[in-house]
């Protein structure tokens, strides 16, 4: 995702920092990774409600820990194996954008 934003930099898994930053071509990068929050609550405690003001691009992993949280509107990817050990089945969708007036 990174790349085909314009950023040709070192892109590392927030898993245990839980977030990292990235400036891009196409704007500012906040990527998440969601796998250790187990509640709502610690999200907030960590400043997450700052990231939603619309000013970056959001990259979250393992949103569904955090599903009551996300936006109104919000696009989909996602990734599983294919039957080659080295094919990629991948699904992108959206969420919200059928209601216009969200």
């Amino acid at each position: 995702m990174l790349r085909g934003l314009g950023y040709g930099g070192r892109v590392t898994s927030p898993t245990f920092a839980i977030a990292n930053e990235y400036e891009t071509a196409a704007g500012d990068v906040a990527h998440f990774d969601m796998y250790r929050i187990l509640d709502e609550e610690a999200l907030w405690e960590l400043g997450f409600e700052d990231y939603l003001d619309g000013a970056r691009i959001l990259l979250i992993e393992w949103s569904g820990n955090i599903a009551g949280a996300l936006p109104a509107r919000y696009k989909t990817v996602s990734i599983a194996y294919g039957a080659a050990p080295d094919s990629r089945i991948i699904t992108t969708g959206e969420v919200g954008y059928e209601n216009p007036e969200l």
